[in-house]
């Protein structure tokens, strides 16, 4: 079992402390009827500690949980160890948790805007953090409209272009040191296994090598 934090972990921590405010019952109140210390409702809760399904079935009864809810937030425990993670796309809350958490973030976009950085998304989720960076290719850039230029123009975040014959691999998100995020059509996936996520910080290397410096990538987009 691993012993630090997963995304599956992070992700069903928010979901049990959510289970148990709707229930309107406080973190006092939950450990007091478990018979647990507060650390350990603290940590399950956090997605900070390798979470028994036992403990999950527990709070989710005393949250009032059961049939189908129940049954998939217990199974989400039970995987929580796996270092690969196809989430099908819901409402956000779990990439935007990621990207909140992350002590950096470096992505690449090739052929189109999306994420932190669509305009036409932005005013639904955050600002983009001032810790973030970002590799776009020229492709991208030809299909963006005015709007969307002058977004990545102002945007805290660093911005450097990647020349159309020089773009590598496809779009990611490398999330702090320890997480990958991929984009589908269909589903969020995030990769925690060392050497997949080593191979992506190899591919930020690359790109550092062969895109524009900051100075000569705003040139591009004001010009694009």
């Amino acid at each position: 079992m691993r012993k630090g934090s997963t995304v599956r972990r992070r992700a069903l921590g928010v979901e049990l402390r959510g289970k148990r405010e709707a229930a309107g019952l406080s973190a006092g109140e939950v450990v007091e009827r478990l018979r647990w210390s507060p650390s350990r409702l603290s940590k399950l809760e956090h997605g900070e500690r390798g979470s028994a399904d036992v403990d999950v079935a527990a709070l989710l009864a005393v949250c009032g949980v059961a049939d189908e809810e129940f049954d998939r937030l217990v199974g989400l425990c039970q995987e929580s160890d796996r270092d690969v993670w196809v989430q099908p796309f819901g409402d956000g809350r779990v990439l935007a948790n990621e990207e909140a958490r992350a002590a950096g973030m470096v992505g690449y976009q090739p052929m189109a805007v999306s994420g932190l950085l669509n305009v036409e998304l932005s005013a639904e989720r955050r600002e983009v953090p001032g810790r973030a960076g970002f590799y776009v290719g020229e492709e991208a850039l030809r299909r963006a409209g005015s709007e969307q230029l002058l977004h990545l123009l102002l945007v805290p975040a660093e911005v450097r272009v990647v020349p159309g014959q020089a773009c590598v691999n496809g779009p990611f998100t490398l999330l702090g040191d320890a997480v990958v995020h991929l984009e589908t059509l269909v589903a969020d996936i995030y990769l925690e296994r060392p050497d997949h996520v080593a191979a992506y910080r190899a591919t930020v290397g690359r790109l550092s090598e062969v895109a524009w410096d900051v100075r000569r990538s705003r040139e591009v987009l004001a010009t694009a």
